[in-house]
């Protein structure tokens, strides 16, 4: 996290390069070859979640004691965190409270823009940019589409840019909370997801956490079925196919979905390593599959 100029700055205003597929400015947000900013789960390639779930599994032995939690509160004891929460939040907001003090990490926040010189007529731009004077690290939450990965791009084309850290942006994705959900599946299938039957049920249309964990389980192999079940008012689909069109590097894979508009049977084709078969919502719930 070292406050250095990313060499590949964008030379093209904001609206422009938010219209680009997202493999077409992957490296805008990295640095090295590594994540700089943490925006989108496709960011998350199945070598780096396998060396996640390696840490958080150490650090979760480790910090069990006093002398370990001591070593880690050192770790990151010269580093600054700003938790930029412009949008309610309990349990996010908390869980990166800890895991920056965990990691011995101090902290800044501002969870009401009400309350921030934004209210006087200062732009969410300038605000951001006096941010990085200031800390290390920004861990956003916004209610606004797109808010994440603006104010990333707003600090690449700087000269003091600082890693900025998707925490909700509003419908878009919400890819820590993903990467929490596939480590709780890591955990539970003791490492095996590969050939999981998974099913995603609720809210899908303000899921954005659904959108982001939908993009991880496309790093895992014959996963049997992939079901995104919703009521019709509910659903993620717009025009009977998915919003959301997986594009990785290497072998071509995407997801694409039809929903009756009864919202009673839905048909997803997985290309690839996945199948294709149509499911009806209220033979699952009576057969329970």
């Amino acid at each position: 996290m070292e406050k250095t100029i990313i060499k590949n700055k964008s030379n093209q205003n904001w609206e422009d390069f938010f219209k680009l597929d997202l493999d077409r400015k992957m490296d805008f947000y990295e640095k090295d070859g590594k994540i700089y900013d943490c925006l989108f789960a496709q960011q998350l390639s199945k070598e780096l979640l396998e060396s996640l779930f390696d840490i958080a599994d150490k650090l979760r032995k480790t910090t069990k004691t006093k002398e370990g939690a001591d070593f880690i509160a050192s770790l990151l004891s010269h580093k600054k965190a700003m938790l930029y929460f412009a949008q309610p939040s309990t349990r996010t907001f908390l869980s990166f409270l800890n895991a920056c003090h965990i990691l011995g990490m101090k902290t800044s926040e501002i969870r009401d823009s009400s309350t921030s010189s934004e209210v006087k007529g200062e732009s969410h731009d300038d605000t951001v940019r006096t941010f990085s004077s200031y800390v290390d690290l920004i861990i956003m939450r916004h209610p606004a589409p797109g808010s994440a990965e603006r104010t990333a791009w707003l600090l690449n084309n700087t000269n003091r840019p600082i890693p900025v850290l998707n925490a909700g942006s509003g419908k878009d994705q919400h890819p820590t909370q993903a990467l929490l959900d596939i480590y709780t599946l890591h955990r539970q299938f003791k490492g095996h997801i590969d050939g999981k039957r998974i099913v995603m049920v609720g809210d899908l249309k303000r899921g954005r956490t659904v959108r982001s964990l939908s993009y991880l389980m496309k790093n895992y192999k014959n996963i049997a079925r992939l079901l995104i079940i919703s009521g019709a008012l509910l659903s993620i689909v717009s025009n009977g196919v998915l919003a959301m069109s997986a594009k990785p590097k290497g072998p071509k894979k995407y997801i694409r979905v039809a929903v009756s508009k009864d919202a009673k049977s839905v048909r997803l084709y997985l290309k690839g390593q996945y199948s294709i078969f149509t499911l009806h919502t209220n033979e699952l719930l009576k057969d329970g599959r």
